[in-house]
């Protein structure tokens, strides 16, 4: 049995994260279908208060230390210019 992973989820998965955050007030992780840092900043963006990778781990074992560094450069940036 197979299922779905990756990108192809990454439109869907973030409106949910969208709609759940207008309907309940508590935490939300944003996965599926994160490959850079962008997607990581829209999920924040849609609500979520945490990410969880999944399948690009298996393509790049390290991409959540290259996406926490670029989140956090982010993050400096965006305070330093409000």
């Amino acid at each position: 049995m197979g299922g779905f992973s990756g990108s192809a989820i990454f439109p869907v998965a973030v409106r949910m994260v969208y709609q759940v955050y207008d309907a309940v007030k508590i935490p939300i992780i944003g996965m599926g279908g994160i490959q850079n840092v962008d997607d990581c900043i829209e999920f924040l963006m849609a609500g979520a208060s945490a990410l969880g990778v999944g399948t690009m781990n298996l393509v790049d074992p390290y991409i959540c230390k290259e996406l926490v560094y670029a989140i956090s450069v982010f993050c400096i940036i965006i305070c330093n210019y409000f």
